[in-house]
C-alpha cells in the first residue's frame, strides 16, 4: 500500500483529535475524582479553623462570670441561682461562676471593669453602666404573662379629679413609694419636664401601691401616679397596672377613672453582656435564654421571679428614655461626660409599683 502525503495528514489530524479527546477526558476524570477530595480537604481545614476559634475564646475567657446583686446573704442567695448557673455552663460548654455583688453600684463597677461578662440589671442600672463606658449591650429582657416587655408610668384621675396635667399638684397626687431608682423617679422627671411642679417636700408618698390605690378610691387623693402595660382592653384597665387595680378595688366600676398622662416606655430589667464578648458566645446565650422558660423552667424560676413570661431579645434603643433620665440624675449635660451625681438603688429588679 502506498501512503500519500494526504493520508499522513489525515492520520495526524485523527491522532491529534484522539489525544485532545483523551486529554479532555483525563481533565474531566481528574475533576470528578479530585474536586470532592479537594472540597473535603478545604472543608476539613475550615472546620479545624472553626474549632480552633471556638476553643480560643473559651480558653481566653477561662471562666464566664455572671454578676447578680446578692446582698448580705451571699451564700444563700448565690445558691438560689445555681440552676441558672448550671444552665449557662452547659450551653456555653465552659465553667460559669456567679459574681455576688453587694449592691447595684458594685455590680456596675464589676461589669464595666471586665470582672464580669454578664450582669442582671435594673433598667436604670443598665443605663448608668452604658453611660459610664458604652461597653455593654442588652441581651434579653423578661416578658410579663401578657408578653409585654415594658410598661409606662401614668397619671390616673378620679371621676372628679384633674382633667389634665395643668390641674395636677403635689398635694392631690398619690405617689407609691419606690423600692429602687425606677419608674416613679422617671415619671417625676418627665412630669417636671412638662411643667408639673414637683416639690419634694409637698409630695404625698404612700408606702405601697395597694395603699395608694385604696386611698384614691376612698377620696383622699384625686389623682394617682401609677403604671400600666397600656395593652389590652381599656375597659378592664388594660392587662396590668394601676388602672386595672383601681377598677378591681371598686368592684369593677371604673367609670370616670381615666389616664390623663403617660410616660415614655420603661423596659423591664435586662440581662446585659459586655460588647466585646465573642459573637458565638452571644448567640449561644441569646438562644439559651429565649428557650429557658419552656425547656428549663427550674433554671428560669431561679433567676426570674417577677414576670413569668419568658425572655425576648432586647435592643439598646428600648432604653433611650431611661438613659436620658439617668444622664440627668448623674449630672451629665449635653455631650459632657463629667459626672456630678450617682444613680443608687437597693438592687431589687423591680420597683414597688404593684407589678
Amino acid at each position: 500500500m502506498v501512503i500519500t502525503t494526504s493520508d499522513s495528514v489525515n492520520v495526524a489530524v485523527r491522532i491529534v483529535g484522539i489525544e485532545m479527546q483523551c486529554n479532555q477526558r483525563k481533565k474531566t476524570l481528574l475533576k470528578r475524582v479530585f474536586a470532592p477530595v479537594l472540597a473535603f480537604i478545604v472543608g476539613l481545614s475550615c472546620f479545624s479553623i472553626s474549632v480552633n476559634a471556638q476553643t480560643d475564646w473559651r480558653r481566653d475567657l477561662g471562666v464566664f462570670r455572671v454578676g447578680v446583686v446578692i446582698g448580705n446573704d451571699a451564700t444563700g442567695n448565690a445558691g438560689s441561682v445555681e440552676p441558672f448557673r448550671l444552665a449557662l455552663a452547659e450551653a456555653l460548654n465552659m465553667n460559669v461562676e456567679i459574681f455576688p455583688a453587694r449592691d447595684i453600684s458594685s455590680l456596675i463597677e464589676a461589669h464595666r471593669s471586665s470582672r464580669t461578662e454578664y450582669a442582671i440589671y435594673s433598667a436604670t442600672a443598665y443605663a448608668a453602666t452604658w453611660i459610664l463606658c458604652e461597653c455593654v449591650e442588652p441581651l434579653v429582657i423578661p416578658l410579663a404573662l401578657d408578653q409585654t416587655s415594658s410598661y409606662q408610668a401614668v397619671v390616673i384621675s378620679t371621676p372628679s379629679g384633674p382633667v389634665d396635667l395643668g390641674q395636677v399638684t403635689p398635694q392631690n397626687l398619690a405617689i407609691p413609694r419606690s423600692g429602687t431608682l425606677g419608674s416613679i423617679e422617671i415619671a417625676l422627671y418627665e412630669l417636671e419636664e412638662q411643667g408639673v411642679p414637683i416639690d419634694g417636700a409637698a409630695l404625698k408618698v404612700i408606702k405601697s401601691s395597694e395603699q395608694a390605690v385604696r386611698e384614691v378610691v376612698e377620696g383622699k387623693f384625686s389623682a394617682l401616679l401609677g403604671w400600666s402595660s397600656m395593652k389590652g382592653s381599656v375597659f378592664s384597665g388594660y392587662s396590668r397596672g394601676s388602672l386595672r387595680a383601681l377598677i378591681e378595688e371598686t368592684g369593677g366600676n371604673g367609670d370616670g377613672y381615666k389616664i390623663i398622662w403617660k410616660s415614655s416606655d420603661i423596659p423591664h430589667p435586662p440581662h446585659a453582656i459586655r460588647k466585646n464578648l465573642p459573637i458565638e458566645a452571644k448567640l449561644i446565650l441569646r438562644n439559651t435564654l429565649e428557650k429557658l422558660f419552656a425547656e428549663d423552667p427550674v433554671a428560669y424560676d431561679s433567676i426570674e421571679l417577677q414576670y413569668g413570661g419568658g425572655f425576648s431579645v432586647a435592643r439598646h434603643g428600648q432604653f433611650s428614655s431611661v438613659i436620658k433620665f439617668a444622664r440627668a440624675k448623674m449630672g451629665i449635660r449635653g455631650s459632657s461626660s463629667e459626672i456630678t451625681g450617682v444613680v443608687t438603688g437597693a438592687g431589687k429588679q423591680v420597683p414597688d409599683l404593684g407589678q
